[in-house]
């Protein structure tokens, strides 16, 4: 995903595990909470901020002070589509691999050398 602050854009790279940790505590900690009925509290937006921070290689406060709470909901959700994305093509191109009688594991899932 790219966000962009104060006219720089970033990139928040591979989903790598410590990232993907950082997410889900955080979304769990504000699992039920809607933007106007039931908002998130100022520690849950921490959270948020210091996930998001951590995925983009920023600080907390960075994402704090530039960043608006739509957009920061938006980066979770989207977070969620871009990998389920990811793993719908790898699972297709294995399927298709499977399907052609190819035994080759796309780059993505090939065991470290």
């Amino acid at each position: 995903m790219k966000i962009t602050i104060k006219d720089k854009e970033y990139d928040s790279g591979a989903f790598t595990i410590a990232k993907h940790q950082a997410v889900v505590k955080a979304w769990n900690a504000c699992e039920g909470k809607d933007l106007f009925k039931e908002p998130y509290t100022e520690e849950q937006l921490k959270e948020l901020s210091s996930a998001m921070a951590l995925c983009f290689g920023l600080k907390p406060e960075e994402i704090t002070e530039n960043v608006s709470v739509e957009e920061i909901t938006y980066f979770f959700y989207g977070i969620q589509n871009e990998t389920i994305n990811k793993f719908n093509a790898l699972f297709l191109e294995v399927e298709e691999n499977f399907t052609n009688g190819s035994d080759e594991l796309p780059n993505e899932l090939q065991p470290d050398n």
